[in-house]
C-alpha cells in the first residue's frame, strides 16, 4: 500500500531509487533529495503527511479497516492545505491615525533610589539581603548583610 501511495505522488526520482530495502535510505531520498530536485512547495508540503498518513494506516490495519493509497493522497494533500491556512496571520492595519508620542504607563522613579531584598529560612538564626543605591550623578552602590541572632523561647524565660 505504501508502494501504490509514493507511485501516485508523482515524485522526482530516478529509476531504482525509491523505494529501496533500507528504510534510512528511503526517508533521505523523501526527506532530502527530493527536496533538492526543485519541486513546487504544494508538492513538497504534502511529503509529512503522506508519511503520518501512512503511519496511521498501521492503526487501522490493527483495527481491520484498510485505506486506500489515494484516500492517503487526498487526506494528505487536504491537511497541507489546512496547515498553510492556518500559518497566514492576518496583517493589521493602524486605525488610529494619531501620530502623537503615546503617554508612558510607567514612570521612572526619581535619583536617589534604593532597591533592596531580604531572605531566610524560619528555622535558621541567620538571614542575608542586599541593597543597590543609584545617586543623581548615576553613581551606584551595593551592599550585602548577613545578620544573626540567637532564637530564645519566651515560654522558657517565664
Amino acid at each position: 500500500m505504501a508502494t501504490q501511495t509514493w507511485a501516485l505522488v508523482h515524485l522526482p526520482l530516478h529509476p531504482g531509487e525509491f523505494p529501496c530495502s533500507s528504510i534510512y535510505s528511503n526517508f533521505d531520498c523523501i526527506l532530502n533529495r527530493i527536496h533538492n530536485r526543485n519541486r513546487t512547495k504544494e508538492s513538497l508540503a504534502r511529503i509529512p503527511w503522506i508519511i503520518w498518513f501512512l503511519w496511521m494506516r498501521n492503526a487501522k490495519v490493527f483495527d481491520n479497516k484498510e485505506i486506500s493509497p489515494m484516500k492517503v493522497i487526498q487526506s494528505a494533500t487536504s491537511e497541507a492545505e489546512s496547515w498553510r491556512l492556518a500559518q497566514i496571520t492576518p496583517e493589521v492595519t493602524e486605525e488610529n491615525t494619531n501620530t502623537s508620542a503615546p503617554e508612558l504607563l510607567y514612570r521612572p522613579p526619581q535619583r536617589p533610589f534604593c532597591r533592596f531584598d531580604a531572605s531566610w529560612k524560619g528555622d535558621d538564626a541567620c538571614y542575608g539581603g542586599g541593597l543597590v543605591i543609584e545617586n543623581e550623578d548615576g553613581t551606584t552602590t551595593f551592599a550585602n548583610y548577613l545578620w544573626c541572632f540567637q532564637l530564645v523561647c519566651i515560654d522558657s524565660l517565664l
